[in-house]
């Protein structure tokens, strides 16, 4: 008896297989057999995709001496760590910085517009930033 197998694959990588069989040498008939179904397994170690989907920054309204706290809201996905600067400069955190929360991130006191960048760290030195402007009250 001859076997013939079909494999058709889906989207969803289920594998369905089809047999049929022709005419024997026994004058005939067919025998329909089917093998299991197989389907593949996500890829479970996949980390997950770094990204910045929140950052915004408020102007400061006051001045404490010659800084101001301009408020800040931030939420990550995938990060390992969160750092900030401010016209390039890295601002030091005493504890670290949560990867999604809010904080002050402070500016000089001058009258004049800074960038303040935040940038999420991931796995295997993976990074993504962004920046907005603020503009500091004068002292």
């Amino acid at each position: 008896m001859k076997k013939f197998f079909g494999v058709t694959t889906s989207a969803v990588l289920a594998v369905t297989v089809l047999a049929a069989c022709g005419d024997d040498d026994n004058g005939g008939g067919s025998d329909t057999t089917a093998a299991p179904a197989t389907t593949a397994s996500p890829n479970t170690t996949a980390a997950a995709e770094l990204d910045i989907t929140k950052f915004e920054v408020s102007d400061p309204t006051s001045c404490d001496g010659d800084q101001a706290l301009a408020p800040a809201e931030w939420e990550t996905t995938g990060a390992e760590g969160v750092s900030f600067s401010v016209d390039g400069e890295a601002v030091p955190a005493d504890a670290g910085n949560p990867t999604s929360g809010s904080g002050n991130v402070p500016i000089p006191c001058d009258g004049e517009s800074h960038e303040v960048t935040i940038t999420a760290g991931g796995a295997g030195g993976a990074s993504k930033s962004d920046s907005k402007t603020v503009t500091a009250p004068s002292s």
